[in-house]
């Protein structure tokens, strides 16, 4: 079977449910610091985040609110 055929054949990934942008923080003094933004579902994401909306993750990059941008 040609290679394209069986590509075609493969299931499709599912995206999975739940925030498409998570904020995560890191804790500096006890307190709770904005440190990046992640896809949400990426495996990298420290456990201390914040779901995010598309347009709130747009902001957290754009308006210097993350203490180490990338």
């Amino acid at each position: 079977m040609p290679a394209r055929r069986e590509a075609a054949l493969r299931p499709i990934r599912q995206l999975p449910e739940g925030p498409g942008w998570v904020l995560s923080s890191l804790r500096e003094g006890g307190l709770p610091v904005a440190d990046s933004v992640h896809i949400g579902d990426c495996r990298l994401a420290p456990p201390h985040r914040k779901p995010l909306s598309r347009e709130e993750a747009r902001r957290a990059l754009t308006d210097g609110g993350l203490q180490n941008p990338v």
